[in-house]
């Protein structure tokens, strides 16, 4: 039935953390001497068994009466078989159906998840933690562990993904996202000191308008059910006032407009649903880049706006934005720059550096990262839950934890280094 050595799979169960440096040597030298084609469902077996498995073990390790620096470095041990386990496999290729050769892919995407979020459940354990010196800070405003932790999100290869992959998405993916900013919005809800604090960076008058950016919104998806842009509808439903713009590769557009015939990529946008979406008023169509500078492509009207649109507004001097990145340039982009290839890095220093003047929300993967008004500095303030983050299953399931949490510290430390607001009035476009 499966064309590959069975050695891999008979002498590897696949998820105890006490053998990790024996199944990777296991794993490794077999496909070093087969440098042919896998079979796509044999490995999605052994995948789907580090999926089911290892969530077990890391628990076990959480509860178990171990130092915190034991129980670290057991965890550490675990991340990094799991990481190097996804990125080995995502490189291999595969037979089989689209479909199996979807499964795996998708698996692999969940183990790779377990890896990054392994860096929260370190986080959270009660220990002691040194004092960081600002020298030790990044230019990023970051220390290098977190940016080591954003880094490895980094996991798929999004040239070898299937057109439906590519743009997968489901309603309701990110409701997180939008209970955030209804309580940073509405000061009638009630809410946390730290959300508060938020609120005073981003709404101090409470008059502010807001903008919202979405890198890679699956502008030509049209998977579970969903519609062009899905989960940024939602927003702009949710949330009329706020301009939202959609930032996505030509190629997701020409698949939007009906430039890329069905034959190539297997389905194709429903018309009235493509219609209904441009008729938002509050959503403006960006053909580009997000590894690129967000300002200089919104003034750009050879990329936008879309057909039939009127001139994509720009985002006034000093008004609050938010940037989701979220399976996006997080997941499938090198975080340093490569081969002349700019990173997810240089691309945040650009955000940082275009919008100093404003306030700046990044959802990027599970966290969340501000920068406070005048300054170019991050700090990652907290992160949101699992939810929309299973890649097999278009489920919104939160694992019992809140829609998001913050860390009161890291919030006082962005509110430290926000500059209060001078603008009379954030009505006015930035004159270019």
């Amino acid at each position: 039935m499966f064309k590959e050595n069975r050695l891999i799979f008979l002498g590897d169960p696949e998820g105890g953390p006490g053998d990790t440096k024996t199944k990777l040597d296991s794993q490794k030298a077999p496909e070093a001497l087969n440098p042919y084609e896998y079979d796509a469902e044999f490995q999605n077996i052994k995948a789907k068994r580090i999926v089911e498995r290892m969530p077990k073990e890391i628990q076990k390790i959480l509860d178990n009466s171990d130092t915190t620096s034991l129980k670290t470095a057991k965890l550490r041990k675990i991340q990094n078989y799991l990481s190097e386990y996804a990125r080995t496999k995502q490189n291999l290729t595969y037979t089989g159906t689209e479909k199996e050769k979807r499964e795996i892919q998708i698996t692999l995407s969940q183990i790779a998840q377990l890896a990054a979020r392994i860096d929260i459940q370190i986080s959270n354990l009660k220990t002691p933690k040194p004092i960081e010196s600002r020298e030790s800070n990044t230019d990023l405003g970051l220390t290098p562990q977190e940016e080591r932790m954003l880094a490895r999100y980094k996991f798929w290869n999004y040239e070898k993904a299937s057109a439906v992959v590519k743009a997968r998405t489901w309603p309701h993916r990110f409701e997180d996202h939008e209970i955030m900013l209804r309580h940073l919005m509405n000061d009638n809800e009630k809410t946390t000191k730290a959300t508060s604090n938020l609120r005073n960076i981003f709404f101090p008058s409470g008059t502010e308008k807001p903008y919202f950016i979405d890198i890679g919104p699956a502008i030509g998806g049209v998977s579970h059910g969903s519609k062009p842009a899905q989960t940024l509808q939602e927003m702009a439903e949710g949330f009329p006032n706020m301009e939202c713009y959609a930032l996505d590769l030509p190629e997701q557009y020409d698949i939007l407009s009906g430039k890329t015939p069905k034959s190539k990529v297997g389905y194709e946008i429903n018309p009235k649903n493509r219609e209904e979406m441009l008729r938002r008023r509050n959503m403006h169509f960006i053909s580009g880049d997000g590894l690129k500078s967000i300002q200089d492509q919104i003034a750009d009207t050879n990329t936008n706006p879309y057909p039939g649109r009127e001139k994509t507004p720009g985002i006034p001097k000093g008004a609050p934005i938010f940037i989701r990145a979220v399976n996006s340039i997080d997941i499938c982009c090198d975080w340093n720059d490569k081969d002349g290839d700019t990173g997810v890095r240089t691309a945040l220093l650009r955000m940082a550096s275009d919008f100093k003047d404003s306030p700046v929300m990044l959802f990027f993967n599970e966290q969340i990262l501000v920068k406070a008004r005048g300054s170019t500095n991050w700090t990652i303030i907290g992160h949101v839950s699992p939810a929309g983050f299973d890649h097999r299953n278009a489920t919104h399931n939160r694992q019992g934890q809140s829609p998001y949490t913050l860390d009161a510290k890291k919030v006082d430390k962005a509110v430290s280094e926000n500059t209060p607001k001078t603008h009379p009035t954030l009505d006015r476009e930035v004159s270019r």
